[in-house]
């Protein structure tokens, strides 16, 4: 009879109990000095515990229903480690080659609290003295790094169609990441609509309004409001294109003066000249049924864009074309790709282009190696997914700034990238 309660109250406790690492050790100790003694067998041991996990599921599964947005929620991330270096002279043929590594993550959590309205969130390394970059370099012996809001956003979509988004948001405008950096995420609010033309035809219009800056001693704000339309259109089984026509144009440029780390503009921070450019893109994908060493149907895409900013005088345009052969995105998938692009110095707001391409020259400065307009150049790109969550990517550009006598910067970039 004792040996019975023995058991009754053992199983009691550990049914009783929650399941963190110091109380399941308590647990086991429990169970095993009941062993010791003679109380309990082995085989009764290991039976008890398996009840008592079983009653904590059962008691777990019974609990209070939680929100049902609770079960809408999704989580995800990525982490991107990178080698980096850079050969070129420099103005004077006096720079060093360089090399470095560095990292970039980012873990968000998103919500659907009811069926218009999503909540998100974004934390990534990289502090708050750049917005077009994320990347944290290895360095000053293994000092802790930031991690910083990244995201911090509603979306309202009314409508299939329609969606509204508020806050430090997701960027909706869709422009070639030469124009708008992918790690930019712009603060205001955002608009994204489509809609059918017919069968095979995708008409679609993003739009922003985003603040650029916030002076604390006047009323003159830096503000930008953005416009893009584009189309869509399946063509055939094989041939797709996509064709777009945008604008943007900041109010108040005076005041836009956190330059991050880009260069190019005429006046540097804040800029001379008005910035309201017009951006035209177009792309054609043709799918082969297939290819050697590829899985599928294989994607050839040919694209281009041009860009004319009449706020300036000169110094204005901007054009940028390439190729792309397949598409990494299955397991064991790959695709290659080349694009020239020349970003004349006053064509688009150097605070938000790609932050990778850059050389010595850029902001008239020989002698310092900078990413923004005012450049010209090649890049070249090759990428392979070994599995559903883990992608090989290799860059290697060579760019020369425009209006600046400096050599021609190269530059290679070796990633792995993990998505989760």
């Amino acid at each position: 009879m004792r040996s019975c309660i023995t058991k009754t109250l053992a199983l009691g406790v550990l049914a009783g109990v929650g399941v963190t690492d110091a109380q399941e050790a308590r647990n086991d100790l429990l169970l095993r000095k009941l062993v010791e003694k003679g109380v309990l067998t082995q085989k009764e041991a290991d039976q008890m515990k398996l009840e008592a996990e079983r009653e904590q599921y059962v008691l777990w599964q019974q609990a209070p229903d939680l929100p049902a947005w609770v079960d809408k929620m999704s989580m995800s991330g990525d982490l991107r480690l990178r080698y980096e270096t850079f050969n070129s002279a420099g103005g004077g043929g006096t720079k060093p080659a360089r090399e470095r590594f560095r990292y970039r993550f980012r873990y968000g959590i998103s919500a659907t609290v009811n069926e218009d309205w999503l909540l998100g969130f974004r934390l990534a390394s990289g502090g708050t003295g750049d917005p077009t970059s994320t990347n944290e370099t290895m360095d000053d012996d293994g000092a802790n790094d930031t991690l910083t809001i990244d995201r911090a956003y509603a979306a309202w979509t009314p409508a299939d169609s329609l969606t509204l988004s508020f806050g430090k948001m997701p960027n909706p405008m869709g422009f070639d990441s030469a124009v708008m950096d992918g790690d930019y995420t712009p603060e205001g609010i955002g608009l994204q609509w489509s809609t059918g033309l017919a069968e095979d035809h995708i008409l679609g219009i993003n739009a922003m309004g985003i603040v650029v800056n916030e002076s604390s001693t006047d009323s003159s704000d830096a503000y930008a409001g953005f416009l893009r339309s584009y189309l869509d259109s399946s063509l055939s089984d094989k041939l797709s294109s996509t064709v777009g026509l945008g604008m943007y144009n900041i109010f108040n440029k005076e005041a836009a003066t956190d330059a991050g780390g880009q260069s190019g503009n005429t006046g540097g921070n804040a800029p001379t000249h008005n910035f309201n450019p017009i951006i035209a893109d177009a792309a054609l994908t043709y799918k082969l049924d297939s290819f050697p060493g590829y899985e599928g149907a294989f994607p050839i895409k040919m694209g281009g864009s041009y860009i004319h900013n009449p706020g300036a005088s000169e110094k204005n345009n901007g054009y940028m074309a390439g190729i792309t052969f397949g598409k990494a995105k299955a397991q064991g998938s790959w695709e290659i790709g080349w694009q020239y692009r020349e970003l004349q110095a006053d064509s688009l707001y150097d605070n938000w282009v790609d932050y990778d391409f850059g050389a010595y020259g850029v902001g008239a400065d020989a002698n310092s190696y900078k990413g923004g307009t005012d450049a010209r150049g090649h890049l070249f790109k090759a990428k392979y997914q070994i599995s559903s969550s883990m992608q090989f990517s290799a860059t290697i550009s060579r760019v020369q700034s425009i209006t600046t006598n400096a050599h021609p910067s190269t530059r290679g970039q070796f990633d792995l990238i993990w998505k989760f």
